[in-house]
């Protein structure tokens, strides 16, 4: 079971930035209970990072271990934002300092996507990563990317607003220590959140394990399914 995400699709969130969060992670005991269901694995990838350790605070006993794939980490120094790539820290380095005008930002991406030009600005967002690049245009990613947006923006372009927010953000405060087993898995490709920028924050905490995997970056969940889904 993967719930949406707050705002995607028809779902309703409350509040914004760490009121989302956590509202979010408070809410996820009544949607098992719905499916009868005691305890699961979380799988959380790239933007959901933040929530997923929200459900890990506030859910802990529900949650028997966690992955996380080309997941980005609590941005606590500005050094971390040089180490994106120019195309993905722009829209996060927007949303740090300059949160009011992320709406506009989205919009305008939207806007793009809306006229046909999906692919033109997924090559522009991906022209320094290959890997990346080549899964986004294959045939079978494009298709089901463009089926996944038109879900995602039923109800308004909130959703995207607040994933660029909650992961601008210094979202440390939600990692708390927890006997839980989590494996991060990053591609080796990654100019979202390279293994050089992930692993300081993995090794501040001992539950965590890091596995930088070759031939991946962000998109790893898609590239190497069989490595994700089998870690669960």
């Amino acid at each position: 079971i993967m719930p949406w995400r707050p705002y995607h699709c028809d779902t309703d969130g409350v509040g914004e930035g760490m009121e989302m969060l956590v509202a979010f992670a408070k809410s996820l005991p009544e949607l098992l209970d719905h499916f009868g269901i005691d305890a699961c694995p979380l799988l959380a990838a790239n933007g959901a990072a933040p929530l997923a350790f929200a459900a890990l605070r506030y859910c802990r006993p529900r949650i028997t271990k966690m992955v996380l794939t080309g997941a980005n980490v609590p941005l606590t120094r500005k050094e971390q934002f040089w180490a994106m790539g120019y195309h993905q820290r722009v829209p996060l380095y927007l949303a740090r300092h300059a949160p009011k005008l992320v709406e506009m930002y989205i919009r305008s991406v939207i806007a793009k996507l809306d006229a046909g030009y999906d692919e033109a600005y997924g090559r522009r967002y991906f022209s320094d990563c290959s890997i990346d690049l080549g899964t986004l245009l294959s045939p079978e990613y494009k298709q089901t990317a463009r089926e996944a947006l038109s879900y995602t923006y039923i109800k308004s372009y909130i959703s995207s607003v607040q994933e660029l927010v909650t992961n601008s953000m210094d979202w440390s405060e939600l990692v708390t220590p927890t006997d839980c087993p989590i494996t991060l898995f990053t591609g080796e490709a990654d100019t979202v959140h390279n293994p050089e920028m992930v692993k300081p924050f993995v090794d501040q905490h001992e539950n965590i394990q890091l596995q930088i995997v070759p031939n991946a970056a962000s998109l790893i969940i898609a590239q190497k399914p069989n490595l994700i889904f089998g870690s669960i």
